[in-house]
């Protein structure tokens, strides 16, 4: 995906970001804050880099936390894609009266491959939740990550290892098409590299981080379709059914077989569905320390 094309997609997901991903982002950032939360020793005193932060998912965990446990952090997103901080300013503007903790929290619109607005050792945490991928110089990016990090600091980098809306794409084209077009058709997906474990710790460590200061482990989530998942399992079917992720996967098709998309789409989860109980997701987790 170039550079224009990666503009137009986010500032068109920046908005419904939440609902289109079935909040699996934001759920999985949850599940990883309460089982490693306590060793990244989050306090009043910190000052934490929400990096390619999107419409803030990290942020709005981290501020409900704070609200919670009583502490009051620091919190700086930043995004290169103003739509997202736009998105984000207005979320803050939102919730500011009913949480004094969003005071803490300042906005940028900037790349991560270039902090050059932040100085050295500066930041007590830095979180990447699920943006790598769309960085174009990812090994830079963590560099800069490493140097604006305060000795000790810690960063977190949340990827996908499978992305279940990947897979029903690919359901979806094949019970239209026939078995094997979407392998030769498949919508592209930002670095389907990182899908591999050793990918991140790699870089990481190209990046000047330590093998022996960087742990990395698997974590899945399921979306059902019922009870409080039903609303994020519908986000999901929206985001595959009526984006321009829909548009790319129909890409030269007939007008009646591009009707049949949102029957396809359907079929897929389901199966998805008697497969895993669920929509799957699979997440890698890596932390490094300075």
């Amino acid at each position: 995906m170039n550079e224009e094309r990666k503009q137009q997609y986010f500032a068109e997901l920046a908005p419904k970001y939440d609902k289109l991903t079935g909040n699996t982002t934001q759920d999985i950032f949850v599940k990883f804050l309460d089982s490693y939360g306590p060793k990244l020793k989050i306090t009043s005193s910190s000052i934490i880099h929400d990096n390619a932060s999107g419409p803030g998912t990290a942020t709005q965990i981290l501020v409900k936390q704070a609200a919670t446990r009583g502490t009051s952090p620091t919190i700086i997103a930043t995004d290169y894609v103003p739509g997202m901080i736009e998105t984000l300013n207005t979320i803050k503007a939102t919730q500011t009266p009913s949480n004094p903790a969003w005071n803490n929290v300042t906005t940028n619109i900037c790349n991560s491959d270039d902090l050059s607005s932040y100085p050295d050792s500066h930041f007590t945490h830095s979180i990447s939740n699920f943006s790598l991928f769309t960085i174009t110089n990812a090994v830079k990016s963590l560099s800069e990550t490493r140097r604006t990090l305060k000795p000790e600091g810690t960063a977190s980098v949340l990827l996908w290892k499978r992305y279940a809306v990947q897979q029903l794409l690919a359901m979806a084209q094949n019970h239209i098409k026939g078995s094997g077009y979407a392998a030769k058709n498949a919508v592209s997906v930002n670095g389907p590299q990182y899908f591999q474990r050793e990918v991140v710790p790699d870089q990481l460590i190209e990046a000047g981080f330590d093998r022996e200061k960087i742990e990395t482990w698997q974590m899945d989530h399921i979306v059902t379709n019922t009870g409080e998942d039903k609303e994020k399992w519908e986000g999901l079917y929206q985001f595959i059914f009526s984006t321009s992720v829909a548009a790319g996967s129909t890409r030269g098709w007939s007008e009646e077989e591009s009707a049949r998309w949102n029957e396809a789409v359907s079929w897929a989860m389901e199966e998805e569905r008697k497969t895993y109980g669920g929509l799957k997701f699979e997440a890698w987790i890596s932390v490094a320390r300075k």
